[in-house]
């Protein structure tokens, strides 16, 4: 049997195991509580979660009683907004600090990398000055500059250099390789060469990165809350569309979108019907301000790009070159339409979708395009890459008459318009900062100057 000493020391030391273990659950909780705050105060607009933050950041002890529930209830309330569920609606009832603390959080599978790229990048800033790196030329491989070094440990930072004692003031092949993997995450051309973007973008604050990366997770959760079950969404800072079906990718391809003076809105719809050998009838302001010149200077412009010209009545007429080249100069009370064929510019496939801007998705003649890494390039409308496997999709689950669908492959100068057995919805969205598949942190430029904070639009 135990002494009764040894029964009281085994007693004691149990009860300083369960005190400690009680220790560092509260503690744990508490992290957990600060990081949340910390992600909500960048995200939020009023300064209520600031406020929480700076007040649980540095002491402990603050977090129970009314304050406690306070903040509790509105973080549950903040995700609750956004349909975001829990990750245990019950959080409440749990009576280790710890597994409430995670209960309050959201059910986002990358949740966690997103808090560590966050906290990591708030200590970046607070750890490291961040002075503005410049060059008078374009630094290319081999070549020797003093900035190479600040960027090298900029780069080493940012998780892009895998080792620091690959630092140099020379550009050597390590270098270059780290260059290119941030110029992808941030949407440049992949060249290697340092020039004004690359530079703009190693420029930008963590703190402004952590800011940018944490409200646009939550508008991309807030969004992917309340999605149909089959939908096609186009990021037009990413130049990206995905076709969703049950939560599943089914395609995903780069596209085209309008550029800065011809911006595509952002709005939600619904493919009604797709057409195989579109015809095109050209917008008014594309007609003055693209066609029109073109055609003054070469009247040949209207039968070589294969387009039809009609009055107001629907007729349509007929002019030699010359006579076309005068006209263009003066009102041109006229209407142009672009013929089905090879030559048409929204190509071999056209979505229709009802808006108010005249927006659809469709083919494009010049796919070259599509290899540029800015690619807001068009009027407005959006050019999808895979166009032939988004319509393949289609026809399969969707259009109704496959067997007119199938004849019209043949086909290219006959234009035919195919009704759908349901909808397809459409959103168009504006992220500039994801988390890919990998966990990394992807960034592209304010392309429309859509986001409040200054710095996004830097790296244009």
């Amino acid at each position: 049997m135990f002494k009764r000493s040894t029964l009281i020391t085994f007693l004691l030391i149990n009860f300083l195991s369960m005190s400690l273990f009680a220790k560092d659950r509260a503690q744990l909780a508490h992290q957990v509580i600060v990081d949340h705050m910390l992600l909500l105060s960048l995200v939020d607009s009023n300064r209520l979660f600031d406020d929480y933050y700076l007040l649980l950041e540095n002491n402990d002890t603050v977090f129970q009683g009314a304050l406690k529930d306070s903040i509790e209830s509105e973080v549950a309330h903040y995700w609750e907004s956004k349909s975001i569920p829990l990750k245990d609606p019950h959080f409440r009832q749990k009576a280790d600090p710890y597994q409430r603390a995670v209960g309050l959080e959201p059910h986002l599978d990358d949740f966690l990398f997103l808090i560590n790229h966050i906290k990591h990048f708030i200590w970046l800033e607070e750890s490291y000055a961040w002075p503005l790196l410049s060059s008078t030329r374009l630094i290319k491989q081999g070549d020797k500059d003093p900035v190479l070094n600040h960027i090298g440990w900029r780069l080493w930072l940012l998780g892009d250099l895998p080792d620091s004692d690959m630092i140099e003031t020379q550009y050597t092949a390590q270098l270059v390789s780290a260059v290119q993997a941030f110029q992808q995450r941030h949407g440049l051309e992949v060249d290697g060469v340092i020039g004004p973007a690359t530079l703009r973008w190693l420029n930008v604050k963590p703190r402004d990165r952590a800011k940018m990366l944490a409200e646009n997770y939550v508008k991309k959760h807030t969004f992917l809350a309340v999605r149909e079950p089959q939908y096609i969404v186009v990021n037009i800072p990413g130049f990206d569309m995905l076709l969703v079906d049950n939560g599943k990718v089914m395609l995903d391809s780069r596209v085209i979108v309008g550029m800065p003076s011809r911006q595509t809105p952002l709005f939600s719809s619904e493919i009604t019907n797709v057409v195989i050998n579109p015809s095109w009838r050209v917008p008014k302001r594309i007609m003055y301000r693209d066609l029109l010149p073109k055609i003054r200077r070469n009247g040949l412009y209207i039968n070589q790009g294969n387009y039809e010209v009609y009055d107001r009545d629907g007729q349509r007429l007929l002019r030699t070159p010359s006579q076309w080249s005068d006209i263009a100069k003066g009102a041109f009370p006229y209407r142009l339409v672009q013929k089905p064929g090879e030559k048409n510019t929204l190509g071999r496939y056209k979505f229709y979708l009802p808006n108010d801007f005249n927006i659809y998705l469709h083919d494009t003649a010049t796919p070259k395009l599509f290899q540029k890494a800015n690619r807001a390039l068009s009027s407005g409308c959006i050019r999808v890459e895979k166009v032939k496997l988004l319509a393949d999709w289609m026809a399969e689950h969707l259009v109704n008459d496959k067997k007119t669908w199938q004849r019209m492959q043949m086909q290219r100068e006959e234009s035919r318009w195919f009704s759908l057995k349901s909808f397809l919805p459409v959103h168009l969205v504006y992220w500039t900062s994801w988390l890919d598949k990998k966990g990394k942190v992807q960034y592209r430029s304010d392309i429309y100057n859509h986001q409040k904070a200054p710095l996004l639009s830097i790296a244009h």
